[in-house]
């Protein structure tokens, strides 16, 4: 087995140095959502074949080393599905597919996979209990192994994170299988982690070459399924193991469909706000970011372990203490990565809205334009937010200008109704302070709860900007803010910058 694995480590390093050299460098660039800049160099995106050949290499290697015995009993299925989407994903790094085609080739992956007698009949908890899937049983492994996939899928948008995270997590499937008996898991796990160690040489930041959809998806495929085939039992399938070990991915996933959900898109358009995104967006550069989650990815997977072969077996209400703790992170971690899409959900409800699905909607964007707020330099800027934050939201206008400023449209503006917040700063040394004016254009409760709801969210970034405006001021460093006429809009010059930039 060791002689496997540094087969495939040497094997993957080799492929990966020659596929750096020779993969053609105007390749289409990475077109997942990332935060690398648009400008930045063309990377192949070719690293899967290197890791599927290395994988491949050390299998042969195994399977020579242990002539006339069945070494691959029972990964037959894994071999084979995994092969499906290792070449469906090199076929879509080359010439785009679409999703609906690769949503069949993994679902047809998983069949091969469950026709080969993976499956989850029972999910057991060690002493704790088990529960018996029924009918269930087929459907959900399905989807398991086809939501594992996609999840590692997205969890690709960092330098070095999807190989780290992988390699972490199939050697944890690795212990457990050979702890519970399953050796060619055991085998197979190991020989992927040495062939992703090998991969990282020239993955992490900044990086040379990326996994591609090839890589990926066959990583996934091979993580969702040795997790489930390795902790598998005669009590049943130990799921704590499979679901330490998947839930970086799961979550990452299962949050961006969320979002976009809410924001009513398609979930397969991407964004910038998957896990590593927020995390970078933190203050941490890509390494430390990768770092940090492939790092937190193996606590977990850990955790995951302990619960599955000790606690379940000693004290079972360890167990509902361990999915306790894991719930309180959960909530501390949507909060430190500021997911405002999931907790639009209660503030829509709260909103009074009937229609509660555009209330949902309006908030996201509204806190999609405050964060523009809070970073904008300039004041001609932040009135360029607002009036986008205006047509997002479906108001007619929202400006800020002072109390007695007549406001630069008039026409019909005095058959529109309007909300009008007073903001307690001053006009930059002027005696009068400024106001928010949001004019919603109806006299309907709909839109003037959307006039009301926009409000509460920006006047507290609207006074955030003008206190640091005004330290900026003060220090010297910026342009104070032009006064308002009396019958036009203000000047659009640069008036100050953020304080922090």
């Amino acid at each position: 087995m060791l002689l496997a694995a540094l087969v495939a480590c040497i094997a993957c390093l080799a492929l990966t140095w020659t596929l750096v050299r020779v993969a053609p460098r105007a390749q289409r660039r990475n077109r997942r959502p990332s935060h690398r800049p648009a400008l930045a160099p063309a990377v192949p995106r070719l690293g899967g074949l290197a890791v599927f050949g290395a994988v491949a290499a050390a299998v042969f290697a195994w399977v020579m080393l242990n002539p006339g015995s069945d070494v691959l009993h029972g990964l037959n299925g894994i071999i084979a599905g995994a092969t499906v989407l290792f070449f469906t994903g090199l076929v879509d790094d080359l010439i785009d597919l679409s999703p609906a085609i690769k949503l069949l080739s993994q679902f047809a992956a998983a069949g091969l996979a469950v026709g080969s007698g993976i499956l989850v009949s029972t999910a057991s908890f060690g002493q704790a209990g088990s529960i018996s899937l029924g009918l269930l049983a087929v459907p959900m492994t399905l989807f398991w192994i086809v939501g594992v996939t996609n999840g590692f899928n997205f969890v690709d948008g960092l330098d070095g994170l999807a190989g780290g995270v992988g390699a972490v997590t199939l050697t944890g499937v690795a212990i457990v299988a050979s702890l519970l008996g399953h050796p060619t898991v055991a085998m197979l796990a190991l020989v992927t982690t040495c062939a992703l160690v090998g991969f990282l040489r020239f993955n992490i930041a900044p990086a040379r070459i990326y996994l591609g959809d090839s890589g990926s998806q066959f990583v996934g495929f091979l993580l969702a399924t040795l997790s489930l085939l390795g902790s598998s039992t005669n009590r049943g399938t130990l799921v704590l193991v499979p679901i330490a070990a998947a839930v970086l991915p799961l979550s990452d996933m299962l949050l961006a469909i969320a979002r976009r959900v809410l924001r009513g898109i398609p979930v397969w358009i991407g964004d910038h706000r998957h896990i590593h995104h927020r995390v970078v967006s933190l203050g941490y550069t890509e390494r430390q970011g990768a770092m940090l989650l492939a790092g937190s990815a193996g606590v977990v997977m850990m955790l995951g372990m302990f619960g599955a072969l000790v606690a379940g077996a000693v004290v079972p209400s360890t167990l509902a203490l361990g999915v306790l703790g894991a719930l309180a992170a959960s909530v501390f971690a949507l909060r430190q990565l500021d997911y405002y899409e999931i907790t639009a959900v209660i503030s829509g409800i709260a909103s009074g809205r009937n229609d509660l699905a555009q209330a949902i909607r309006d908030e996201i964007h509204a806190r999609d334009h405050a964060l523009e707020i809070h970073h904008a330099r300039w004041f001609d800027e932040v009135q360029s937010v607002l009036d986008r934050m205006a047509e997002a939201v479906g108001l007619e206008r929202i400006e800020l200008e002072e109390p007695s400023a007549r406001p630069g449209r008039t026409r019909s503006r005095s058959a529109l109704m309007r909300a009008s917040v007073q903001l307690p700063v001053s006009s930059m040394g002027e005696e009068e302070g400024w106001s928010l004016r949001i004019w919603h254009g109806g006299r309907d409760v709909a839109r003037a709860l959307a006039a009301a709801q926009v409000a509460r969210i920006v006047v507290p970034e609207l006074i955030a900007w003008f206190d640091r405006a005004e330290a900026s001021i003060a220090s010297g460093d910026a342009v104070p803010i032009s006064a308002y006429s009396r019958r036009s809009r203000p000047m659009a010059v640069p008036a100050v910058a953020a304080a922090e930039a």
